[in-house]
């Protein structure tokens, strides 16, 4: 995947150069002007996949260094870490370590009351006056 990105980037930045200077040459023409504009947009499309690809490649290599290194699941590499950072007589163990005291809890503030606890007044029907009937002649 990363190959093909890669050459699809270089393909794509090359066809952009190759329609940015066909574009240069017939300036002149409205042509000219929609070259430039094609070739500029596929020069920075054809740059972002070459970066896309150099970034796949990156985390693939990540990837790999992670899954060939054992998973150490047991926790006894950070303990001799700290045996040979600490002196002994100063190891303390979780279960030894104080627990700090627990902060009162805090009553519930009150809610404030509802805007709309009755039912929005009604609104009268309107009124529209009936027309005179036609005089028939």
């Amino acid at each position: 995947m990363t190959f093909v990105l890669l050459v699809v980037g270089l393909l794509a930045t090359a066809a952009g150069f190759v329609t940015l200077g066909f574009g240069i040459s017939i300036h002149a023409f409205s042509l000219g002007n929609t070259l430039i504009v094609a070739g500029t947009v596929a020069v920075a499309a054809g740059l972002i996949l070459i970066a896309l690809a150099a970034v796949l490649g990156q985390l693939r290599r990540i990837v790999e260094a992670l899954n060939a290194r054992p998973a150490s699941r047991s926790g006894h590499a950070a303990e001799s870490v700290v045996e040979s950072l600490s002196p002994p007589t100063a190891r303390l163990t979780p279960a030894a370590a104080p627990m700090p005291p627990m902060p009162p809890k805090m009553p519930e503030p009150p809610r404030p009351p509802r805007m709309f606890e009755a039912e929005p007044p009604h609104l009268p029907e309107p009124h529209f006056p009936v027309a005179a009937p036609a005089a028939s002649e």
